[in-house]
């Protein structure tokens, strides 16, 4: 696996070390970072693409959270956020998809 984090093939690692324990360990940390690899570059691509402004609703959906957690926050100005629609600030929030990259690696405002 030439993109791998992992620097030596686990089944190598046999030879070098007489305890199974560690290689048992060794090789269940090279699963889990195959696992976040694999999520990480899911994650990259969910944010790269589809609309440049995205609904409470989508946003939700890539957040894992309910429509109404992220309505509040858009309210409360914990994320930024601007209502498009109707007259009289009665209209639907939208998140540009760039917030949901900082709010996964700054939080809340």
């Amino acid at each position: 696996m030439a993109d791998s984090v992992f620097p030596m093939d686990p089944s190598k690692l046999q030879t070098l070390m007489l305890d199974g324990s560690l290689i048992v360990a060794l090789n269940e940390t090279h699963s889990a970072l195959q696992r976040v690899e694999a999520r990480l570059k899911h994650v990259a691509s969910e944010d790269d693409s589809g609309p440049e402004w995205l609904t409470v609703d989508e946003v939700a959906e890539r957040l894992g959270r309910k429509p109404f957690t992220i309505r509040e926050w858009c309210r409360r100005h914990r994320v930024n956020a601007c209502k498009a629609g109707r007259r009289g600030g009665f209209g639907d929030w939208r998140i540009h998809r760039n917030e949901i990259t900082r709010y996964r690696n700054e939080g809340l405002l």
